[in-house]
């Protein structure tokens, strides 16, 4: 079989300067179970009424999502979703991206907040934000449409962490779940 001139081409161009590649998240669309139903394997999960779903429908990809069970909130603080990424170099530029639909809200209830992505690094032990994207929910369309965020950052060491963090309302008056699926990693310039 002969292959293109120009698809060979294409090839060792890519392999010359290193093309863009996707990183191996573990359990991008939240699939798995870890130490129960609603702790998604590789993910560290922190705060009130977060965690894998597998009856909310629809899902973007397979059987189960991230779901936000916001009308469920007790206390008004953030929670959130982290995973220590493997294989990552300093100076990569990268970019975390992970679809988001969010449920119709009642006009008398208030929907969460925001959500935040977050790129962290480890420098002298400690966590270090590298980058982060804040989205109003109140911005996504109510109910039925993926909506696919996105944040981009320069890592400055060879630690990475990913993080999705959800803000609920400031009302006591809370609806609308958020769900969450198909995240990604991207090294969109190597080091």
């Amino acid at each position: 079989m002969r292959i293109p001139r120009g698809l060979a081409f294409a090839a060792c161009v890519m392999a010359a300067v290193g093309c863009l590649s996707a990183q191996e998240l573990e359990n991008p669309s939240f699939e798995d179970a870890g130490s129960s139903e609603t702790q998604p394997q590789g993910w560290s999960v922190f705060g009130d009424n977060l965690g894998r779903e597998t009856t909310w429908h629809p899902t973007k990809s397979g059987g189960a999502l991230l779901g936000y069970a916001h009308w469920r909130v007790s206390e008004n603080v953030p929670s959130g979703i982290w995973q220590q990424v493997q294989g990552i170099a300093k100076g990569d530029e990268i970019a975390f991206s992970v679809s988001v639909m969010v449920d119709p809200c009642p006009s008398d209830k208030s929907p969460a907040e925001s959500i935040e992505l977050i790129l962290e690094s480890t420098e002298n032990g400690r966590q270090v934000t590298v980058a982060s994207q804040k989205f109003q929910v109140a911005d996504f369309p109510p109910g039925g449409e993926w909506q696919k965020i996105t944040v981009e950052g320069k890592v400055p060491t060879d630690s990475l962490r990913v993080m999705i963090l959800v803000t609920p309302s400031a009302s006591p008056d809370r609806s609308a779940a958020v769900k969450f699926d198909d995240a990604e990693l991207v090294v969109t310039k190597g080091s």
